[in-house]
């Protein structure tokens, strides 16, 4: 579901609407009536590296094991 508000609205209330968004409304901005742009919960993304394998962590990342003294 979505709502639409105006460009004014979006420049007036900017805080309220991205709580909005945040919360996972979507919502069309239009300018003198005409759709213009999409506001919506940005989806989180796992990467990969090329060649499918996962980054190596950093050695002092959680979980990663010691290799020697410091």
């Amino acid at each position: 579901m979505y709502r639409t508000i105006t460009q004014r609205e979006l420049r007036n209330e900017s805080a309220a609407v991205l709580r909005e968004v945040q919360a996972g409304q979507t919502i069309i901005v239009t300018r003198n009536g005409v759709p213009v742009a999409e506001l919506r919960q940005i989806q989180p993304r796992r990467f990969v590296a090329p060649g499918g394998h996962s980054p190596k962590p950093p050695r002092d990342a959680p979980g990663s094991t010691p290799t020697g003294p410091r």
